[in-house]
């Protein structure tokens, strides 16, 4: 039975509780910790340019800002209220102590890294969210989670459309590129890819950034190894003897560059520069959809098609707007 000191103060007690901050539900990233979510969403920190890429395709008023300062061409191609948002610390970085303080003076409302689940990411997770006291979700950046992902993200931030648009798009990619997807790997075309000026910084299999070219129907012929780059010799490249080489810098694919040179006349160079994002890797977020269809369209033309229309439409289902006929043409050359 309540005492009389108990019924005074019930009703002060109810009324603040009413106003304690809401959450909306508790949430369980793909990492498995329990968050709770706030009832209002408006300004989201991502940890990493994948979860930028998430956020800017998915929700791009809500990020806080930007990790990396944007290039003439991708302001160009990107919608006007996201140019010139300020740099944020990049969460996920390896270089140097998290300045916790400078986290917390973006006054979000929540912290999204997208990309692999390890022990790493999580524990960085716990530790930032505990410092600044600001929500932290883990979500699974693999390409055949993104419908998922995206169908549960849109629906925390109230954004359920726009998010089933994206999952379509999505699906529509990834059941276009089932046949060659599945390919064995005995019947898998070989394929080199490369970031750098040189076009010899390679990236390994079996890494977040080598699963577009697996998801075409490429075996890339850089093995596994310690770290997602390998940084190797001309030479090194012409003995592994590549049937479509691919890079991040059309400086490498140049007639007189050293690797062009060093490999036979029938290898196929192609030179990535997807915008706003690059289709490759560049982040290796959800843009890697359109470039898994495009690099699978040169790798198995009889079996794959991709027409200026359907990365038009892809581009303006995942980043808002539409690319050119000259920009589309430039993006793989």
């Amino acid at each position: 039975m309540l005492s009389r000191r108990s019924l005074l103060f019930f009703p002060l007690a109810l009324e603040a509780a009413f106003l304690e901050p809401a959450f909306a539900s508790d949430f369980v990233d793909s990492a498995g910790r329990t968050v709770r979510l706030p009832n209002s969403i408006k300004r989201i920190i991502p940890a990493g340019p994948p979860a930028e890429a998430l956020l800017y395709s998915l929700a791009p008023d809500t990020l806080a800002g930007l990790i990396e300062p944007w290039t003439d061409s991708q302001k160009q191609a990107g919608i006007e209220k996201i140019r010139d948002l300020p740099m944020i610390p990049r969460i996920t970085s390896r270089d140097g102590d998290l300045d916790m303080e400078a986290l917390r003076a973006l006054h979000a409302d929540l912290i999204i890294d997208y990309g692999n689940i390890d022990e790493r990411y999580n524990a960085l997770a716990d530790k930032v969210q505990s410092a600044t006291g600001i929500p932290y979700l883990v979500l699974d950046g693999s390409l055949t989670k993104v419908p998922e992902i995206v169908r549960h993200l849109g629906a925390v931030l109230q954004r359920e459309e726009r998010a089933g648009d994206i999952a379509k798009t999505a699906e529509f990619a990834l059941q276009k590129l089932m046949p060659v997807t599945s390919k064995a790997a005995g019947e898998r075309i070989s394929v080199y890819y490369a970031r750098g000026g040189d076009g010899l910084r390679a990236v390994r299999s079996g890494s977040s950034l080598d699963e577009a070219i697996a998801l075409a129907g490429g075996h890339n012929v850089i093995p596994p190894g310690d770290g997602t780059f390998s940084v190797i010799s001309v030479g090194a490249v012409a003995a592994l003897n590549p049937y479509i080489v691919v890079l991040a810098d059309p400086k490498a694919a140049e007639p007189g560059a050293p690797l062009r040179q060093s490999l036979p006349a029938q290898t196929r160079f192609l030179v990535d520069s997807g915008l706003p994002y690059g289709w490759i890797e560049r982040p290796p977020s959800l843009n890697r959809l359109i470039g898994a269809l495009w690099l699978a369209s040169n790798l198995y033309p009889g079996e794959i098609s991709f027409s200026n229309g359907e990365a038009r439409e892809m581009s303006v289902a995942l980043f808002h707007r539409s690319p050119t006929d000259p920009m589309i043409q430039n993006l793989f050359h």
